[in-house]
C-alpha cells in the first residue's frame, strides 16, 4: 500500500488508485495517518469529524466508516491495516508506506550528507524529498480542523527542506539557477528572513554586492510594513558582511570533477528517454543500492547502463566506475577486474576481496557491473560490497537477474514501434525510437539518406522485422551505404546473414546478430541448449501444456535439469506465467 497525504488524499495499491469515500469517511482516514500505528480515540475522532454538536449515531457512523476502510485496505492474503486498539482505531503501517514518513526520513538524510560536506548528495536527496509533494497537504479536506493544524506543521518541514537543497545548490555553484527561484520565494514568503538572507548570499556571490544589498533593503521594508518588525540579528549581520566584502562571504572553493572511467565518445542515446527517466528515479532513491538491467541480446543494456551512469555522474554522483567482464571466464577473477577498474591495489597479507570490501566502506559511488549473466557464482561477491559500503550502489546488466536480496530488475524493452496498421509518414514514424534509430545510423553509412514519406513504410517494416532491437537496427543501418530501405526488407527473409557485419569497434559478442545469440546459447548447460532447440519448432510460440506433452519436455525432464524453461527464456525469450503464451523475444532466435 501506498498512502500519500502530501496532496490530497490518496491511497494507491499496486498501480492502481483507490476509491475512499465521501468526506467524512476520508477524514477519519486522514486522522489515522496523521499519527500512524497509533491509537486514535473515538472521542477525538469524533470531534474532529463533526466537532462540536455530532449527531446521535456518530459513534455508529464512525464504525461503518472504518469498517468501509477496512474491506478497502485489506488486500487478499495480506494482513489487516485498520484495527480496534484501546477504545478508538489504529492504522498499522510498515516502513516507507507512507508518503510524510519517506520525506521525514530523506530529510533526516539530506541535512545529514550537508552538515557532512557532500553538497551533491545532499542536494540529490533533498530534490527526493521534495518530489514527493503533489500540492498542499490534504487539501480535498481543507478546512478542516484538524487539517489546518496539521498542514501548518508540514510546511514548515517542507520550507526547512527546501532551504537545505538551496543551500547544497549554494556549496555547489549553481547561483543562476537560484536567483529567479529565490526571488519568487521571497516573494511568497516575504516574512522568512532565511529566504532573504539566501538570496542576499547567491547574488553576492554572483559579483552583484549592489543587488544584494538592495534585497536586503526589500526585505527591511516588508517586515516593517507588514509586521512592524525590524530584520533579525543573522540579516542584519549578513547585510554588514556584505558591506565590508568579509572574505568569509566568498563562494566555497570548487568541489573536486566527478571520479569516472566510462568510456568517451559513446554518443547520443536515441528512442531511450522514458526508459532512462524511470531508471534515474528508481537507482535515486535511497533504498534502491542493486539495479540489474535484463532483457533479450542486442536490447541495447550496456548502452542503457552507461547513458545512466552518465547522467548521475554529472549531477548526483562522486565516482562512477565501469567494469566490462564479457571477457572474465571465472568468477573467482571478479574481485581482481573490479579492484583493477577502482585502482586498489592488493596489500600484503589481505586478499583482495577484503581489500577492496574496506576501501569502499566510506565511499559514495556507483558500480557498473557490464555482462556479469555468465559470473553469476560472483553474485554473492556483489552482495558483499553491498553490505560492506552503505553509501556504494550496483548497477548490474546481465541476461538474467541474481536473486539477491534487495535487488531491483528492470527489464530492458525493444525500442518503440509505429503501430503497422496505420499510413506511414516520416512526420508521423520519426517519432518513434526505433525508426529514429534507423535513421541516425543510415545517415552515418550513408550521408544522402533520409527518412522520407517515400521511403518510411519500408523503415517501418525493417524495424519491424527486427523487433525493434537497437543491434539489429543498427547492424541493418550499416548497409544503407549498398541497400535502400525496400532492399533491406526484401532481404531480411535471410535475417542473420544480411546481418554478418557490424561496426569492427563493437565487441566481438557483438559485431554480428548471430554472434549474440552464440554468446547467450553458449551460456545454457547440455539440458537447456536441448530445450531451447526443440522450442524453435514452435513458429508462433507456446503455453506450457504443448512442450510439456512434447518430446522437448520430455527429454528436459529425463536430463533432470532444474528450471529447465528459466533460464532458456532469461537468454532470449520472454518469461511469462505458465497460463501466458510465450515465444522467442525475436523470430532470429529461432534461426
Amino acid at each position: 500500500m501506498d498512502f500519500r497525504l502530501l496532496g490530497p488524499l490518496e491511497v494507491w495499491h499496486d498501480d492502481h488508485r483507490l476509491a475512499l469515500g465521501g468526506r467524512q469517511q476520508r477524514a477519519l482516514l486522514a486522522l489515522l495517518l496523521l499519527t500512524p500505528n497509533r491509537p486514535v480515540s473515538f472521542d477525538r475522532l469524533i470531534d474532529e469529524i463533526w466537532g462540536r454538536d455530532p449527531p446521535e449515531n456518530a459513534r455508529h457512523s464512525l464504525e461503518v466508516y472504518a469498517s468501509k476502510l477496512r474491506k478497502l485496505l485489506r488486500a487478499p492474503g495480506t494482513r489487516e491495516l485498520l484495527v480496534h486498539a484501546d477504545g478508538g482505531y489504529r492504522l498499522d503501517l510498515q516502513p516507507g508506506e507512507l508518503d510524510f514518513e519517506r520525506f521525514e526520513r530523506l530529510l533526516a538524510s539530506g541535512r545529514a550528507k550537508l552538515e557532512s560536506g557532500r553538497p551533491r548528495q545532499a542536494a540529490r536527496v533533498l530534490r527526493q524529498a521534495l518530489a514527493l509533494w503533489r500540492g498542499r497537504p490534504l487539501s480535498d479536506l481543507a478546512g478542516e480542523r484538524f487539517v489546518s493544524a496539521a498542514t501548518g506543521q508540514l510546511d514548515e518541514l517542507y520550507l526547512a527542506c527546501l532551504e537545505g537543497r538551496i543551500e547544497a545548490d549554494l556549496a555547489l555553484g549553481r547561483y543562476e539557477e537560484l536567483i529567479p527561484e529565490l526571488r519568487g520565494l521571497v516573494e511568497e514568503h516575504p516574512a522568512r528572513e532565511s529566504l532573504w538572507g539566501q538570496l542576499m548570499l547567491v547574488l553576492y556571490r554572483s559579483g552583484r554586492q549592489a543587488e544584494a544589498l538592495e534585497a536586503y533593503a526589500q526585505a527591511r521594508g516588508e517586515l516593517v510594513e507588514r509586521y512592524g518588525l525590524e530584520p533579525g540579528p543573522a540579516l542584519r549581520e549578513l547585510q554588514a558582511r556584505i558591506l565590508t566584502q568579509d572574505p568569509a562571504l566568498a563562494p566555497p572553493p570548487a568541489l573536486p570533477p566527478p571520479t569516472s572511467n566510462l568510456p568517451a565518445g559513446l554518443g547520443e542515446l536515441i528512442g531511450r528517454e522514458r526508459e532512462l527517466a524511470e531508471l534515474r528515479s528508481q537507482l535515486e532513491r535511497d533504498d534502491v543500492r542493486l539495479l540489474t538491467l535484463t532483457g533479450a541480446p542486442g536490447a541495447g543494456k550496456t548502452r542503457l547502463a552507461l547513458a545512466l551512469a552518465e547522467e548521475l555522474l554529472a549531477d548526483v554522483l562522486d565516482a562512477v566506475y565501469f567494469v566490462g567482464l564479457a571477457p572474465v571466464r571465472d568468477s573467482a577473477h571478479v574481485p581482481s577486474v573490479i579492484a583493477q577498474a577502482l585502482e586498489v591495489e592488493e596489500e600484503r597479507g589481505e586478499p583482495i576481496d577484503e581489500t577492496l570490501k574496506r576501501k569502499l566502506r566510506d565511499q559514495e559511488l556507483l558500480l557498473v557491473l557490464d555482462n556479469l549473466e555468465h559470473l553469476l557464482a560472483a553474485a554473492a561477491f556483489v552482495s558483499e560490497l553491498l553490505a560492506a559500503g552503505q553509501g556504494v550502489k550496483v548497477l548490474v546488466t546481465s541476461r538474467t537477474a541474481l536473486q539477491l536480496q534487495g535487488e531491483r530488475v528492470w527489464t530492458v524493452p525493444s525500442l518503440a514501434l509505429p503501430p503497422l496498421d496505420e499510413p506511414a509518414s516520416a512526420d508521423s514514424v520519426s517519432r518513434y525510437g526505433a525508426v529514429a534509430l534507423f535513421a541516425t545510423r543510415a545517415r552515418a553509412a550513408n550521408p544522402t539518406f533520409s527518412l522520407t514519406d517515400a521511403n518510411a513504410a519500408a523503415v517501418v517494416g525493417v524495424c519491424a522485422r527486427l523487433d525493434g532491437l537497437p543491434l539489429a537496427i543498427e547492424l541493418a543501418a550499416a548497409r544503407a551505404n549498398l541497400l535502400s530501405a525496400g532492399m533491406l526488407l526484401e532481404r531480411l527473409g535471410q535475417r542473420l546473414p544480411l546481418l554478418s557485419e557490424g561496426a569492427p569497434r563493437s565487441p566481438d559478442r557483438q559485431r554480428t546478430l548471430r554472434a549474440t545469440i552464440d554468446w547467450s546459447y553458449e551460456l545454457l548447460d547440455g539440458p537447456r541448449k536441448g530445450l531451447f532447440r526443440r522450442l524453435g519448432v514452435f513458429a508462433g510460440g507456446w503455453t506450457l501444456p504443448p512442450p510439456r506433452r512434447s518430446a522437448t519436455w520430455a527429454a528436459t525432464s529425463r536430463a533432470r535439469s532444474p528450471s529447465p524453461s528459466a533460464r532458456s527464456y532469461s537468454m532470449g525469450s520472454y518469461s511469462t506465467p505458465a497460463s501466458a503464451r510465450a515465444s522467442f523475444a525475436s523470430p532470429c532466435w529461432r534461426r
